[in-house]
């Protein structure tokens, strides 16, 4: 769809997680040694506070909330673009800045798995 983006992960949420759980920021790990490796590697912040950083994220920039879906095994965010289209591709130093962490957090991760893979 070119209204969206649409993150999809492999699996259900975990345990007794509802999805109004994951938007309020509560958050139970399904493996906590990733967690505490991440935490470490400060490639992670704390538990739980992904989605509603997004969710706060998208009100500042004027976005429609994303939508966040259980189907088929899977858990889906849906991210909206602008509407009108206009904004798409005009990056704010903030968000290239972000995008950068990212870039930088993922290579983190997939060097410690080439390390201990």
């Amino acid at each position: 769809m070119d209204d969206r983006v649409e993150v999809t992960s492999p699996g259900m949420l975990f345990g007794s997680l509802r999805l109004q759980d994951i938007r309020e920021g509560i958050s139970i790990p399904r493996n906590r040694a990733l967690v505490y490796a991440f935490t470490y590697m400060n490639i992670m912040e704390h538990w739980g506070s992904g989605i509603p950083r997004i969710i706060r994220r998208c009100k500042e920039l004027g976005l429609e909330d994303p939508e966040l879906v259980e189907i088929a095994g899977s858990f889906r965010i849906n991210l909206f673009r602008y509407p009108d289209k206009t904004r798409i591709g005009k990056s704010t130093d903030k968000e290239m800045e972000s995008t950068e962490k990212v870039r930088k957090s993922t290579d983190k991760v997939m060097e410690s798995t080439e390390m201990y893979g």
